[in-house]
């Protein structure tokens, strides 16, 4: 019922079909049955990925500690 890649959803390659039996076999239709030429999404096409990752960690580490753990 939720994800974490919303850029998918708008470049039209992500489909959320929910937990319904009927919704996941016609999710598994559309995707199979017609598969037209796609553009990568502009998102996952990023450069240097572990240094971004890395610097994500690291910003929210203290936030983190301070606000879920009270390490602060």
């Amino acid at each position: 019922n939720a994800h974490e890649r919303p850029e998918g959803m708008d470049a039209g390659v992500l489909i959320m079909s929910g937990l319904k039996k009927d919704n996941v076999i016609q999710a598994i239709s559309v995707v199979t049955d017609k598969r037209p030429s796609r553009e990568p999404v502009s998102d996952y096409q990023a450069a240097h990925v572990s240094q971004k990752v890395l610097q994500i960690i690291m910003s929210y580490t203290p936030y983190i500690k301070q606000t879920i753990w009270r390490e602060y």
